[in-house]
């Protein structure tokens, strides 16, 4: 019985299992997307930093054209307090609109549906932080 009842756990944590492979097979309009005022070479730096600095690890770094980008990052297997956590993957679609604005399109997942301890959206902390950086560059060059 108690080896019935773990299977049935372990099948659940793995079920609608998201991967850093088949995150990027998801359509590139999903997700939530922000538009900046800014060129796409310094929203490409803030997208790569603001991943790395919401506790992500960037596995992916593509260009899909000559005006559009793809970073995905993973929060890998963590455990603590007696609880684990299988993490969450993120993909961000950068792309270029004109010469001073730029589109990031984020869309993150937790890697298990069945997960309850994860941080699965990490779109709001990305897109924030990539805002303050650019704010922050505009007011410094104001001054």
């Amino acid at each position: 019985m108690k080896c019935k009842f773990l299977t049935v756990i372990f099948l659940l944590a793995f079920m609608g299992c998201t991967t850093v492979g088949n995150i990027k097979n998801v359509p590139l309009e999903s997700g939530t997307e922000q538009i900046f005022d800014a060129k796409i070479e310094d929203v490409l730096q803030y997208a790569k930093d603001s991943s790395v600095e919401s506790g992500l690890k960037m596995q992916e770094f593509n260009q899909l054209s000559p005006e559009m980008w793809m970073i995905v990052a993973d929060k890998g297997l963590e455990y603590g307090y007696g609880v684990s956590s299988y993490g969450a993957v993120v993909r961000l679609v950068v792309k270029k609109i004109n010469d001073s604005k730029t589109s990031v399109r984020v869309y993150s997942k937790k890697r298990s549906s069945a997960e309850l301890f994860t941080k699965g959206d990490y779109t709001h902390s990305i897109l924030s932080s990539i805002d303050f950086k650019i704010k922050m560059k505009q007011s410094v060059k104001a001054t």
